[in-house]
């Protein structure tokens, strides 16, 4: 009976010592240019270590935004956002890279979109 009391108290101290960390860090960014070209940065990072046991993992996202005018009213928007996970062990690693292209006239019609798409696990 002792011993079954003193296994139980050495797991919940181990289960209060032992707690998820969590860590969010956001940067963003925007640029304007003269002749009418906007720029937006965005970086985010996220670290969590399940039960405080050192082996962490980090999300992190990167978003880059251009939104240029054009003479005849039109407007065109470069979107690109690369998305990296990083777990322990290298077979549960993972980058994708999403980057869209949307073209558009002086009504806001779409003339023309364009998304590519490259990951690698």
């Amino acid at each position: 009976m002792k011993r079954a009391i003193v296994v139980l108290a050495a797991l919940s101290s181990f289960a209060v010592v032992a707690g998820e960390t969590k860590t969010t860090e956001l940067k963003a960014e925007t640029k304007t240019t003269k002749n009418g070209k906007e720029t937006t940065k965005v970086e985010e990072k996220t670290t969590r270590d399940p039960d405080g046991l050192m082996n962490s993992t980090t999300d992190s996202a990167k978003a880059t935004r251009e939104v240029t005018h054009k003479g005849d009213g039109g407007v065109e928007v470069k979107t690109e956002r690369m998305v990296e996970h990083d777990a322990p062990g290298m077979k549960n690693d993972t980058k994708t890279k999403v980057t869209t292209t949307v073209e558009k006239d002086a009504k806001g019609n779409v003339i023309k979109e364009d998304v590519k798409v490259k990951a690698k696990n």
